[in-house]
């Protein structure tokens, strides 16, 4: 099984072209069945190929005694095989709850940041880039669980791929999968083999998140209907990233055909050019364009397509917010993707933000005809969350620049909302409508500077959908604001 299992991950490696130039590799190390494996594996083959390891090892205080004894193994080990080791330790816990994510997210930030800090350090000591990779851990079965928890979510075509031997992380560093092809179960007996006495961690056979749950209770389920899901949902996903790497492929030469200018923290494309293109094309594209400006996750569906009706947009400003304070800006015929500006706070949670729209009655249709003081908050024919304003009573009051000063945020402190008579602070209206302490820092709105214009519906708090009385639509109103609140499945 030793020799087997060594020769499928030479094949995979030699396959996906993985350690093709490597001369370090910064290996997570958990001290895991999974990451012990890997380690091993890599030692193995070092001499013959001059590599150097550098493992790094994350303690994420979530187990007290059980953290510190994974620590000590973890440094015994690569003091056996005579690696240098890492250590990070920080609180997970807190870091998810000032970051309003779970202690997974939280978690999985952290060790990426932290082998992103590993390679920058050997880039410093003079490494060239391109003989740096970083490598993790995830097997087949994290393929087939990873697919299985997209479907859950409503993920795109791009999303059934999985995850890739290897992608493009922070710093630019290659960040690759050796052991992708390889079963959990080939690698306990790997280890069992070589005696490697890898940390078992007890909570992953207890449903405490998602992930478990799905590994524990939804696949064995499933397995009722057809014993080799796991081997049915690889099997999609390597046909999803044949379709995927043929659009990416694809959308790298479109973008080059459609790109006007990049500059410091934005990319200005062609409309006209762009939109030109089929759909699909056309938003891999912006997806593309977003990558290179910093953006490597959370493009869920809506945000994509509200960046993608941009481009159609009569208006000559228009502007989208996407996840991580990113934008899209409609410049008369052209799009301008926008990195977020260095010390933005207050930014919405990667699933979430506001899309901006101006149009004339006229033309936007049977979306909004006669909005009256009651309808003026609905949801739009695509699902989404909306409020409708009197765009020239906004310029008005707020400027004309008002659109690019609409951002999506949670609470600060002196935020209100208009109401009829004069204003309300937005605590008071919290409290009011006795929404939870924990829920009022989680609550998204749309707002310019202080003044809160749209508060979607929030289910988990029941707090109900509000809108600002200022510039109020009426049977006069000739040009339309829309702020729609895109919210990923």
């Amino acid at each position: 099984m030793t020799a087997e299992l060594k020769d499928k991950i030479l094949n995979t490696a030699y396959k996906q072209e993985l350690l093709e130039g490597v001369r370090h590799i910064v290996i997570g190390l958990s001290g895991g069945p999974d990451s012990v494996c890997l380690f091993h594996f890599l030692n193995s083959i070092a001499e013959d190929r001059s590599l150097v390891l550098h493992a790094v090892h994350v303690n994420h205080r979530l187990r007290p005694g059980d953290a510190e004894e994974d620590q000590a193994y973890v440094k015994a080990l690569c003091a056996e095989y005579g690696w240098e080791l890492d250590v990070v330790s920080f609180d997970c816990a807190g870091e998810a709850e000032r970051l309003r994510i779970s202690k997974e997210e939280a978690g999985r930030r952290r060790r990426y940041q932290a082998f992103t800090e590993a390679a920058e350090r050997l880039r410093e000591k003079g490494v060239p880039a391109e003989q740096i990779r970083i490598a993790v851990a995830h097997h087949a079965d994290d393929q087939a669980e990873t697919i299985l928890f997209r479907i859950l979510r409503g993920t795109g075509t791009d999303g059934l791929a999985g995850m890739s031997y290897k992608r493009r992380g922070a710093g630019g560093y290659l960040i690759i999968r050796p052991l992708l092809d390889c079963t959990k179960a080939e690698i306990l007996e790997y280890c069992r083999l070589n005696r490697l006495e890898p940390r078992i961690d007890r909570t992953n056979d207890e449903p405490l998140y998602s992930r478990n749950r799905i590994r524990l209770e939804l696949i064995p389920y499933l397995e009722q209907y057809n014993p080799r899901i796991r081997q049915a949902l690889i099997r999609m996903g390597e046909i999803a990233w044949t379709d995927a790497d043929f659009f990416d492929k694809m959308s790298a030469d479109v973008l080059e055909n459609v790109r006007k200018e990049t500059g410091e923290g934005f990319v200005l494309l062609d409309c006209r050019e762009l939109g030109k293109f089929h759909k699909a094309v056309r938003t891999r594209v912006l997806k593309k364009a977003l990558k290179e400006l910093g953006m490597t996750e959370d493009f869920t569906y809506r945000s994509l397509e509200a960046a993608d009706e941009l481009l159609f947009f009569h208006s000559p400003s228009a502007r989208i917010d996407l996840p991580h304070g990113y934008r899209a800006v409609k410049v008369y015929e052209d799009v301008r993707l926008e990195a977020p500006e260095q010390g933005d706070d207050g930014e919405l949670s990667p699933s979430s933000g506001f899309g901006v729209k101006i149009v004339s009655r006229e033309q936007n249709g049977s979306d909004v005809q006669e909005v009256s003081e009651a309808d003026r908050f609905g949801t739009d024919h695509s699902g989404k969350q909306a409020a409708v304003f009197d765009a020239d009573e906004m310029a008005e009051h707020f400027g004309a620049d008002f659109a690019g000063r609409i951002c999506g945020r949670f609470r600060r402190a002196g935020d209100f909302i208009s109401i009829k008579g004069g204003r309300k602070k937005i605590q008071n209206l919290f409290v009011d409508q006795k929404v939870p302490k924990d829920m009022r820092e989680r609550i998204p709105f749309a707002a310019i500077g202080k003044e809160v214009l749209f508060i979607p519906a929030h289910e988990e708090s029941g707090l109900k959908a509000r809108y600002s009385t200022t510039a109020i639509v009426k049977s006069k109103t000739k040009v339309l604001l829309i702020i729609e609140y895109v919210q990923s499945l």
